[in-house]
């Protein structure tokens, strides 16, 4: 079983694994499992390596400013997990003198975002703490060794899945047993199991995300963009440096839902340059889409050409400047179909 947990190398488990400091392996661990949340692996490593490279201990990370993180996190998506990242290090350095708690309780109760599983994670691999960790590779590992039925997300399935994974943990090396399982979860124990086992764990519904448009202006002066930065108190992509855009309301048919993207385009230019861009001409250049984990979003844009930069709201940056930005995936397909190239889906 540790011979199979062994055999994937993964940057945070090369740190786990090193002799050093239990509070350093903690924070490797930490932020690999914040990242690895609802995120393939394959796309987390390379956002890791860089994350580490930048920030490679708490009180790094603690100090940085939550621009600098969205800007490395920018295109990981599910932005949310970022700034917990952020605030769950200046906590452990501003209120625990820089050590994490070192029991999956104390974990969850101090560290916030951090829940159930990421704490016994944690706790486990850096700290030998004896304590299952139940995630959805786990889950389908132990559901299909005990024949649990229920579906996933029940107390009762909750409860004997955490009571499963608990006994069967490994006294002597918790932490890796639990990455053991993990990967047999990952790479055996997967959704696509031919047998019957796939009965295991049942698994409800998803909801279908719900459909949003936006109208999007473009206002471009040379080769120059305005972005805004986007406010609002647990908004999705909170902090980040957006085009100017609004969500708008289908209007039953494609030209007067044209006509209502122009009206807003046109007001935003309107409130953003002095009212002398409601006179200005919004050409339609296309739609781009992208899906959100719970959001299908359509952006209609729009370009506005500007004679010179006008002193306004948020900032005038190059298509360069916006890439090496803080700005979500969505914000780059809309500046690739500004900028004439192909969108990447």
């Amino acid at each position: 079983m540790f011979d199979f947990g062994d055999a994937r190398q993964l940057p945070w488990r090369d740190i786990a694994k090193a002799d050093g400091d239990p509070n350093q392996k903690a924070y490797a661990v930490w932020v690999s499992e914040i990242m690895l949340q609802q995120t393939r692996v394959t796309t987390v490593i390379e956002y890791y390596k860089r994350w580490m490279k930048k920030w490679p201990t708490v009180v790094d990370l603690a100090r940085a400013s939550i621009e600098e993180v969205l800007q490395v996190w920018a295109g990981l998506g599910y932005y949310q997990r970022a700034r917990r990242l952020h605030k769950g290090a200046q906590k452990v350095v501003r209120d625990l003198g820089g050590l994490f708690p070192n029991t999956p309780k104390h974990l969850a109760r101090e560290i916030p975002g951090v829940g159930c599983y990421t704490a016994a994670a944690v706790a486990s691999i850096a700290f030998g703490h004896r304590a299952g960790a139940v995630d959805g590779n786990v889950a389908r590992v132990y559901s299909r060794m005990r024949l649990l039925g229920a579906t996933l997300g029940s107390s009762p399935s909750e409860r004997a899945l955490w009571a499963a994974a608990n006994e069967a943990v490994c006294p002597v090396r918790p932490g890796d047993f639990n990455q053991a399982v993990m990967e047999l979860g990952a790479r055996v124990c997967t959704l696509m199991s031919w047998d019957a086992t796939q009965l295991y764990p049942h698994k409800a519904a998803k909801k279908e995300p719900r459909r949003e448009t936006h109208a999007v202006s473009v206002l471009r002066s040379g080769d120059r963009y305005l972005l805004l930065r986007k406010t609002g108190q647990g908004r999705l992509l909170e902090g980040l440096w957006e085009f100017p855009n609004r969500q708008v309301d289908p209007q039953g048919s494609a030209k007067k839902s044209q006509d209502e993207e122009r009206r807003v385009v046109l007001q935003i230019g309107a409130q953003l340059l002095n009212s002398a861009g409601g006179k200005k001409r919004a050409r339609r250049l296309g739609e781009v889409t992208h899906l959100f984990s719970h959001i299908h979003a359509t952006y209609c844009v729009y370009e506005t050409t500007l004679d010179e930069e006008c002193e306004t709201e948020g900032s005038w940056m190059s298509a360069a400047e916006v890439e090496s930005s803080g700005v979500s995936t969505a914000m780059k397909k809309v500046l690739s179909l500004a900028a004439g190239r192909a969108i990447e889906t």
